[in-house]
């Protein structure tokens, strides 16, 4: 799925990626890493991305909205709401 995105060019529309925390991100040695795999999908884009949140589907996450102004800073590690989820 990721791929397909990055094939298609849906991500050059994105502003900035948060991925969630992976269960299982362990891999052969004949495969890709998890990280590797992220590097080379968004280092291009040359747009801030954040791993590990605690959003997906993991226990003890965090409900993140859709379609609202955010302001993510990867360096400290927040997504900060601008507006209103629910009126």
């Amino acid at each position: 799925m990721l791929t397909h995105l990055w094939m298609t060019g849906k991500l050059e529309r994105v502003a900035g990626i948060i991925l969630g925390k992976f269960t299982d991100d362990s891999y052969d040695s004949n495969t890709f890493s998890m990280e590797q795999v992220m590097r080379d999908r968004f280092e291009p884009l040359g747009i801030p991305t954040l791993r590990g949140a605690m959003i997906g589907h993991i226990e003890d996450k965090t409900v993140v909205p859709i379609g609202i102004q955010a302001r993510l800073d990867v360096d400290a590690g927040t997504l900060t709401l601008l507006e209103a989820a629910v009126n």
